[in-house]
């Protein structure tokens, strides 16, 4: 028996998805507010809970289906530059906020369903990237060059990369990012 989601009901979560990705987008779990959740919609409060539970729930909805789309995109990039362009230029979602707001989730779930989401859709396609580009790299290696290169393309800051002597790539990033900053590179 297939069931059929009244017209009105697929709208009300459309719409809230869509105040989510405007609001959230430009502020914190904490920083916005069931009342600007519903004002920005245009839905009534029971839509919110009928759906996604509670702001909580229309956040983690938000922020997985954010980095599943923007990981789809980074999967895609073939260079670092590239990858970084993708981080930068996509601007959907500010990971740093995303890894901010975990502590903020009242739910062990919720905060492990982003901690998941943020491996899937940022982590392994930079580690993957790395791989490719350079297989020699060891494991330890691999992970501290991922970190850093979703660091310090997230703060867009070159500084970041100077302080970090002896790793393989990021001398190159980090002349790239400058570049790019003051905008020396068109890439």
């Amino acid at each position: 028996m297939e069931i059929r989601l009244r017209p009105n009901t697929r709208d009300g979560k459309r719409k809230l998805m869509s105040a989510a990705s405007v609001l959230f987008a430009n502020g914190s779990l904490q920083g916005v507010s069931v009342a600007q959740i519903l004002e920005h919609s245009g839905v009534k409060a029971p839509s919110l809970y009928h759906h996604f539970q509670d702001k909580e729930g229309l956040y983690v909805a938000w922020a997985t289906q954010t980095l599943a789309e923007l990981g789809a995109d980074l999967k895609s990039a073939t260079s670092i530059e590239q990858f970084i362009n993708i981080l930068l230029d996509g601007a959907r979602v500010d990971y740093l906020q995303i890894n901010r707001d975990l502590r903020d989730l009242s739910e062990q779930v919720n905060r492990d369903e982003i901690r998941e989401s943020i491996q899937l859709n940022l982590i392994a396609p930079a580690t993957a990237l790395i791989k490719t580009l350079h297989p020699e790299i060891t494991d330890e290696e691999l992970i501290e060059e991922a970190s850093f290169l979703l660091h310090a393309a997230m703060y867009g800051h070159p500084i970041y990369a100077s302080m970090r002597k002896g790793t393989r790539i990021n001398g190159r990033m980090a002349t790239w990012l400058a570049n790019k900053n003051s905008g020396g590179t068109k890439n």
